[in-house]
């Protein structure tokens, strides 16, 4: 079950659009994908407290994704 529409609401309201200076990403775009997939395998509830709560805390969330990447 995908919750595009509901992460969109709330990363407009929390998270900033312009490309973030060290990750070098459109946060917004990163953080909705990034909440999406972890919904899809189930490793957090999709409940809007939850999501808001991800959605106060997108930098550590996408620097953490970015860094396993390295």
């Amino acid at each position: 079950m995908l919750y595009y529409d509901i992460l969109d609401e709330i990363a407009e309201t929390n998270i900033p659009s312009e490309i973030h200076p060290e990750l070098h990403v459109n946060p917004r775009m990163a953080w909705v994908e990034t909440v999406a997939e972890l919904i899809e395998r189930g490793q957090i509830k999709g409940s809007y407290e939850n999501l808001s709560f991800y959605a106060r805390y997108w930098e550590p969330l996408l620097y953490k994704k970015y860094s396993l990447l390295n």
